[in-house]
């Protein structure tokens, strides 16, 4: 398979896939996608003029006056559903190069692009003359007759037959120009399903979504496609799929930067919008600024209607809110009424009851004084409960861990016991002579114990830090590197102000040497604040006025 079909196919397929998601969106999320492109309406400009300005540079190269026809007409071509001042002046360029190449076709070719500008600017009868003075189509080139076609419908389709009955006004029979121009549109062109479905109002949905399942999109093609689905479900009486069409056409015509385009407005005019709300504003404004700038007449007159809709509609939901605050005052005034007579009610009620009132007020007084003396009584019984209960749970606390403690030393004894015994049982003496001189499990076993000791103090005596530091000189303070811990200093001076001040009994509880215990002493009291000889007795007693 060539790659450009190949790429024709991955298209294919994406555009279908596409349109089925659409299809499963909701009519306001429809509108949501609408707002954003109509926000940025502004930004598909620009790149409608990047486009153009990329047009133009091929005019550097071209030389002859048949290259140069080309460009004019290319840009002819772009600029005639966005600017028809410029679409015009290519016009014009392409007249002066079809003079010098001097062929019929191109002579006419230009006639039909002048009637295509005043068509679409609904200039009607200047357009009329001109397509009146292009000789009969079959007469024409092959090349034009389609173009001759196209103008011709065109022309149809915006010809106002509220005019028939005014002199000189213009009217043109659809069917008859269908019979007459259909046979020069292409069997296989899209044009001739879309002109059906446009200008009779067939109902050629099938052929018509089939063409936009193979249309690039955003296009002003798939706008048109769009717009021609839309009449089809208004024929069909199909409201929401007509509005959901006619969004999709518009937001093909915002985003191919199209200001010939009707679907905005019919949107306006629909119904489906609230016309207070900033959504039917932008609409309205984007509509007014095409207008403005692509000087259709006729589009003019249909963008005044739709602000006319709007306008209407607004005065309609000013006239019911009215009518509703018109109520909501007569039901105030009614409510006010019934206030101020219960208000009398109440009043006459409360006169009679004051004597109650002061009555019961004294009697709530003295109950009231009687509470708050039971609330301190049971507030201050309260406190006395959570201290006891805090303490009850420290001692359980400390009494569980201790003798969990004894218990895993317990446990490792035994366990220490038989690995020795196993140990000599299989011969392995070394191992076990190993074994027993080795200090490990001691050494592990003192460190959960100096863990738990130092726990339990803190929680005793949480500031017990604090206030043995005050003791010291400032640059001898004892501050552990880590939280809830103490030094060998600290616990020493713990079980002092405990009242195990013996240095022997210090160094069997901790299970240090007696020349550790000394020399951990003697380096404390070189660091007080105090006289040296009355160190320990004032740790002993730290806690004494607490």
């Amino acid at each position: 398979m060539p790659y450009r079909h190949f790429l024709f196919l991955i298209l294919s397929i994406s555009l279908i896939a596409s349109t089925a998601r659409a299809a499963t969106l909701t009519l306001e999320e429809e509108f949501l996608r609408l707002d954003s492109v109509v926000e940025n309406a502004d930004t598909y400009v620009m790149q409608k003029r990047t486009e153009i300005n990329n047009i133009k540079r091929g005019l550097a190269s071209a030389i002859t006056p048949e290259e140069r026809y080309i460009i004019y007409d290319h840009l002819f071509d772009t600029y005639l559903k966005f600017d028809t001042d410029s679409a015009m002046h290519y016009a014009l360029l392409c007249e002066e190069e079809a003079a010098k190449i001097g062929s019929r076709e191109t002579e006419v070719l230009n006639n039909i692009r002048l009637a295509s500008i005043f068509i679409l600017r609904s200039d009607n009868f200047v357009a009329r003359d001109i397509l009146d003075d292009i000789d009969d189509i079959a007469s024409l080139p092959p090349v034009a007759r389609t173009e001759c076609a196209i103008a011709h419908i065109e022309f149809c389709m915006r010809a106002n037959p509220s005019f028939q009955n005014v002199k000189d006004s213009i009217y043109v029979n659809r069917r008859s120009v269908w019979q007459k121009y259909s046979p020069y549109l292409p069997d296989d062109s899209w044009l001739k399903v879309y002109y059906d479905c446009a200008l009779l109002g067939s109902g050629r949905k099938v052929d018509l979504l089939n063409e936009l399942n193979h249309t690039y999109q955003p296009s002003i093609k798939a706008a048109m496609l769009e717009s021609a689905l839309a009449k089809c479900y208004e024929n069909l009486g199909d409201s929401e799929s007509r509005m959901r069409h006619l969004i999709h056409s518009a937001i093909n015509d915002i985003m191919s930067a199209n200001r010939e385009a009707q679907s905005l407005i019919s949107i306006i005019q629909s119904g489906y919008i609230d016309p207070c709300s900033k959504r039917a504003f932008n609409y309205t404004l984007l509509c007014t600024e095409n207008a403005k700038v692509y000087k259709d007449a006729g589009r003019s007159l249909d963008v005044v209607n739709a602000h006319a809709s709007i306008t209407k509609r607004y005065e309609e939901t000013l006239s019911n809110r009215a009518m509703q605050l018109s109520i909501l005052v007569a039901l105030l005034s009614v409510g006010l009424v019934i206030i101020c007579i219960l208000c009398y009610v109440i009043y006459r009620k409360r006169r009679s009851q004051h004597e109650l009132i002061r009555k019961i007020s004294r009697i709530n007084s003295e109950l009231e004084q009687k509470n708050r003396q039971g609330e301190a009584m049971t507030l201050q019984l309260k406190e006395s409960n959570e201290k006891l209960k805090a303490e009850i749970d420290l001692r359980n606390s400390h009494f569980v861990n201790v003798y969990l403690m004894i218990t895993k030393y317990v446990s490792a004894m035994k366990d220490f016991k038989k690995e020795v015994y196993n140990q000599i049982t299989a011969g392995k003496y070394e191992r076990a002579r190993n074994s027993l001189t080795s200090n490990e499990l001691t050494d592990n076993y003192l460190k959960t114990f100096y863990k738990q000791f130092d726990n339990a103090f803190l929680l005793a005596y949480p500031d017990f830090i604090e206030r043995f530091n005050t003791l010291l000189k400032e640059e001898k303070q004892i501050w552990p590197t880590e939280k809830g811990r103490l030094t060998p200093e600290l616990r020493i001076y713990a079980l002092v102000c405990i009242g195990i001040t013996d240095s022997t009994r210090i160094a069997e509880f901790l299970q240090y040497s007696l020349q550790t215990i000394y020399n951990y002493r003697l380096r404390v009291r070189h660091s007080a604040r105090i006289p040296e000889k009355e160190f320990a007795s004032t740790v002993a007693h730290l806690y004494d006025q607490a």
